[in-house]
């Protein structure tokens, strides 16, 4: 059954998400980062052989976002809520009012109206927001409702042919309110649900422009343990063209972390994403924090005001390709692609921050357990 993420988030924790800081519980970072060991070890299995580029996604919170569950009440997102903006998107790109409304003008959001019905159950691609490294895409199901208490799901999500453009993408209901037992009600005032799908570009300007193909199969309610009941049977597939923005700034930057012989070369930043491409010599001894021989991962952001936005707070998903033309241990040139759930102000980014090691809940990270890489921006 596909993983279903819900979006929720408890009233006493909205202040901290409307300041646009949220952070997961260590628990929750153990698990996820167990699941994407898994992907990442089974990416690798495929490419088992193979010289060249090498794409190994590495961390994709949808797809394993029924350990990551956001709790939100029901109505206390209104006051916050942008005209246009669905509840399900308002939660995944965070920002102000005016970031948003500037993410409007630069042609970042579509609204292609996009529909098939099938079994008597509508679905309709009614809003994306996207850039040159992923997008987010809000679906709106009608014809159908689970049970009073039980969360709509779909037994599959299946992106056809995305190999090339795509590195990792995955879906799940909006959950509108939960129940005193933890059960979720995913239907609407209205009577619609709505399906918000977070996709990752497999390199840079992949999927901007390009024909997304989604197919959604069977819906019915969840009834934990990954199992389902199915209502009504059928193949929704949706074709559309991926529109958005391609506006980003370049930075040409050189510096090694730390005394490691790995540099990062440069970084080209948009509001929605970061393009990071960082130089790994050949016979390099340097292992990340997972014990890799490659370079160290995107953590964070640190701003102009002092602010710190570390991984939890900024990164929706990210993945990683060697480029090299030789067989066995690879080095070279390393694309790390990075899509962000919270909107990026170029401009006031002081410095980009890179894990030295795992360290579990952000809380417990020290400045000395990152490689802090300045930005020179032009005011």
């Amino acid at each position: 059954m596909q993983e279903e993420f819900v979006m929720r988030k408890a009233e006493k924790e909205l202040k901290k998400q409307l300041r646009q800081d949220v952070e997961i519980p260590s628990v929750v970072r153990e698990k996820t980062d167990m699941a994407f060991t898994k992907i990442k070890n089974e990416a690798k299995q495929d490419e088992a052989g193979k010289t060249g580029r090498v794409f190994m996604p590495r961390k994709r919170i949808a797809i394993v976002a029924t350990v990551l569950t956001l709790v939100i009440g029901t109505g206390t997102l209104a006051g916050v809520q942008y005209a246009k903006w669905s509840d399900g998107v308002n939660i995944s790109v965070h920002g102000t009012h005016k970031q948003k409304e500037k993410l409007e003008k630069q042609g970042y959001t579509s609204y292609p109206n996009v529909s098939v019905t099938r079994n008597g159950v509508t679905v309709t691609v009614t809003q994306c927001i996207a850039d040159s490294y992923g997008a987010v895409i809000s679906l709106k199901v009608e014809g159908y409702q689970p049970p009073k208490g039980k969360a709509a799901t779909f037994g599959k999500l299946r992106f056809p042919d995305s190999r090339d453009t795509m590195s990792a993408g995955g879906g799940g209901f909006y959950e509108v309110s939960s129940n005193e037992d933890g059960s979720s009600n995913t239907v609407k005032e209205d009577g619609t649900m709505e399906y918000i799908i977070g996709l990752s570009a497999c390199e840079r300007g992949s999927l901007l422009n390009h024909r997304i193909s989604i197919e959604l199969i069977d819906i019915g309610y969840d009834l934990g343990k990954n199992e389902m009941k199915i209502e009504k049977k059928g193949v929704w597939n949706l074709e559309w063209i991926l529109k958005g923005s391609n506006e980003s700034q370049k930075f040409d930057i050189n510096k090694e972390f730390g005394n490691t012989d790995v540099k990062l070369v440069s970084a080209e930043i948009s509001a929605l994403g970061l393009e990071l491409i960082s130089d790994y010599p050949k016979g390099c001894k340097y292992a990340d924090m997972n014990g890799e021989h490659q370079p160290p991962s995107f953590a964070g952001v640190k701003m102009k005001d002092g602010k710190v936005y570390t991984y939890e707070s900024v990164v929706d998903g990210s993945g990683e390709q060697f480029e090299t033309g030789s067989s066995g241990k690879l080095y070279g040139k390393f694309t790390e692609t990075v899509t962000t759930k919270k909107i990026l102000e170029v401009k006031q980014i002081k410095a980009l921050l890179f894990f030295k090691k795992s360290a579990g809940d952000s809380e417990t990270y020290k400045a000395e357990d990152y490689y802090e890489i300045p930005l020179e921006v032009e005011k």
